[in-house]
């Protein structure tokens, strides 16, 4: 009865080691967030009159979304500039210059992002961001003037490493292009196109 008994628990033994493991699911949560400095450039106007606005930036963006495979994960972003040390210059001088004194501006942007893992260690993304923005100004004598807005594209690129089971640390670069238009009473509509790489220190939980 013994030996039988024995024999029995060696065959379960054997039959629970050979058994496959339950294969986790690809499909999961991501978070993520960035900030860092950048520097902003935009240009507003035609030529020969062209303006052009420049400053540094402390810029930020966070992702909501999901892994819809082992290497892909698509979700809703958001993205946001601001911009210190505003400057401006004309490239023709002709007494309309701006008074950036009080001006305040940033860029808000919300869309989709598709980040896409192209190496492992350090885990290598690359993402895309097209978005909907607005150039706020904040500051000017009037409220009634309308705000640039329009499409945002960023890419992105991160290395990051992984410091725990669901979370990495790392850090990026992130290029922004704005081809905004805002519409000026007795002007009609300017264009307005932003540029803004920046650089960002990143964390992922997925």
């Amino acid at each position: 009865m013994r030996a039988r008994f024995f024999a029995w628990s060696l065959a379960l033994a054997g039959l629970t080691c050979s058994a496959p493991a339950r294969a986790e699911p690809l499909e999961g949560l991501v978070l993520s967030a960035a900030v860092g400095p950048g520097l902003f450039r935009a240009t507003s106007g035609t030529d020969p009159d062209k303006r052009t606005f420049r400053g540094e930036t402390l810029s930020f963006h966070a992702l909501v979304g999901g892994r819809i495979g082992r290497y892909v994960a698509l979700g809703a972003a958001y993205l946001r500039d601001g911009v210190f040390g505003l400057r401006a210059s004309d490239s023709v001088v002709d007494g309309d210059e701006p008074d950036l004194e009080h001006i305040r501006m940033f860029l808000s942007s919300y869309g989709l992002f598709l980040d896409v893992r192209v190496l492992d260690v350090p885990e290598l993304h690359l993402q895309v961001f097209p978005c909907y923005g607005h150039l706020y100004v904040d500051g000017r004598a009037s409220n009634e003037v309308e705000n640039p807005s329009g499409f945002v594209l960023a890419v992105a690129a991160t290395a990051e490493f992984r410091v725990a089971r669901r979370l990495t640390v790392g850090g990026g670069l992130r290029f922004t292009w704005a081809p905004m238009n805002v519409t000026e009473t007795g002007r009609g509509g300017t264009d307005v196109t932003v540029l803004l790489p920046a650089l960002l220190a990143v964390g992922r939980f997925d």
